[in-house]
Formats: C-alpha cells, structure tokens, sequence
C-alpha cells in the first residue's frame, strides 16, 4: 500500500512556530508541531464520507521522522524560517 503522503512546512497565522503539515491526496492528515519538550501530533479527522484514514505504518512512521527532522532543522536554523518545503513519500 502507498499513501503517497506529502510533508509541507508551513507558517500558520494561529501557531507560534512552524509545522509540518502531513497530506494525503488533498486532505490533510495530521500536523507536527514543536513543543516546549518536544514535539506535538495532531491528527486530523477523515472526510465524511470515509470512516477513518488507513495509512501504510511504515510510510507514516516515515513522515514523522521526516517532519521531526525538518522542524528541527528549522530551530536550529538549518533552513531559512521562510523556506516551506514539500515533500512526497
């Protein structure tokens, strides 16, 4: 099974710091976020006509890490604060 989950940091009006947005097709998944410990997932409700997301463990284990990775990078100022990136998976 492929999901082909995206990664998109983005800067959101209503967010002290970046996130990383996980997609699937055009809907958004979940969201990662940094916390004051660590880090932070927010998972996101399937469409209305779906009863829940089904994602591959092993590509959605992988966009974790990946979007971890990228919002350190980010903090430690590796990347531009401007820079939004999207990836696939």
């Amino acid at each position: 099974m492929s999901d082909q989950l995206r990664l998109l940091v983005a800067e959101l009006p209503d967010r002290e710091h970046l996130v990383v947005e996980i997609w699937r097709d055009n809907v958004q998944v979940a969201e990662v976020s940094r916390t004051d410990g660590g880090y932070a997932l927010e998972i996101y409700p399937s469409a209305a006509d779906s009863p829940s997301h089904v994602l591959d463990l092993s590509e959605f284990k992988r966009a974790l890490a990946d979007a971890e990775e990228q919002l350190r990078l980010h903090t430690e100022g590796a990347l531009p604060a401007d820079a939004t990136r999207e990836d696939s998976h």
